[in-house]
């Protein structure tokens, strides 16, 4: 369900191309350079040739290998490659840029073999894909940090943010945009309620089979964590394969009752996950 296979040509001046398919689960996309401003740019990326010198058994000490993406999975993982080793005094660094991606993502032709791209049309066009959820990194370090993750629920209403045990609805253009957070005086009564429903329990628990507990009332969804008001028409979601990126990495900063050696102040898109939209 999740994984698919890449197709690796190599051509060597004299030979017959040799042709390898490899697995893939989760897809690796690099991120670094400096064109690349969203996943788009990411994927033609894969397909960049690449210019090989050495022993191939040939007359040619030359060859070129280029990579393309042979078949796709129901439910395509993307892995934004954000830690890169530097050097020796560096070591890994983590790539801040916010990398753009949209609700609805159409793949581009680039990716594919040649000899596929042309069946496409007959099958109603080029694979479309909608995002079903987003893992943010929080940190500066590879080896720790802090994980939040926005969800789409299964009837694909509404948006869901969780972070550790605090959860509650964010607007799908936030989710398009890296994750920008909604009014902090929304999640700042959210954060208050999620504290006083977990010192509740706490005295609950200290008088545990000295009686028999209240129920507890079970809220409407629209009412976790406190996290809405009136119920509102959430705003149009982006536009297929939407490159719009904050200028700027600088959002609203998160309120946070214990803060965690700033690990929550700055997040960005680490894992993409993408289900196919069938035609």
């Amino acid at each position: 369900i999740f994984g698919g296979h890449l197709r690796s040509e190599l051509r060597v001046p004299g030979q017959k191309d040799s042709v390898v398919l490899e697995p893939y689960k989760p897809l690796q996309l690099d991120i670094g350079a400096s064109h690349v401003n969203n996943i788009v740019d990411a994927l033609k990326g894969l397909t960049r040739t690449e210019n090989l010198t050495g022993d191939f058994g040939g007359r040619s000490n030359s060859a070129k290998k280029q990579v393309f993406i042979d078949t796709l999975p129901p439910v395509l993982i993307l892995h934004l490659k954000r830690f890169q080793y530097e050097n020796n005094l560096t070591g890994t660094v983590k790539i801040w840029k916010k990398v753009g991606y949209p609700l609805e993502l159409e793949i581009p032709k680039e990716v594919f073999p040649p000899s596929k791209r042309g069946g496409f049309a007959v099958k109603g066009g080029l694979p479309k894909y909608r995002l079903t959820a987003v893992v943010y990194h929080h940190g500066k370090s590879a080896a720790g940090g802090h994980y939040t993750v926005d969800v789409l629920r299964q009837d694909s209403r509404e948006w869901v943010r969780m972070d550790d045990t605090v959860i509650r609805r964010v607007r799908p253009q936030d989710v398009a945009e890296g994750g920008a957070e909604e009014d902090p005086k929304l999640l700042a009564r959210a954060l208050e309620q999620h504290k006083a429903e977990q010192d509740l329990q706490k005295q609950r628990n200290m008088y545990d089979g000295l009686d028999e507990e209240a129920p507890i009332e079970e809220k409407p969804w629209n009412e976790v964590n406190g996290a809405a008001t009136a119920a509102k028409k959430l705003a149009g979601a982006a536009t297929t394969n939407g490159t719009a990126t904050p200028s700027s990495t600088a959002g609203k900063r998160t309120p946070t009752t214990a803060r965690r050696e700033n690990v929550k102040d700055n997040k960005v898109a680490y894992i993409l996950l993408y289900e196919r939209i069938r035609s």
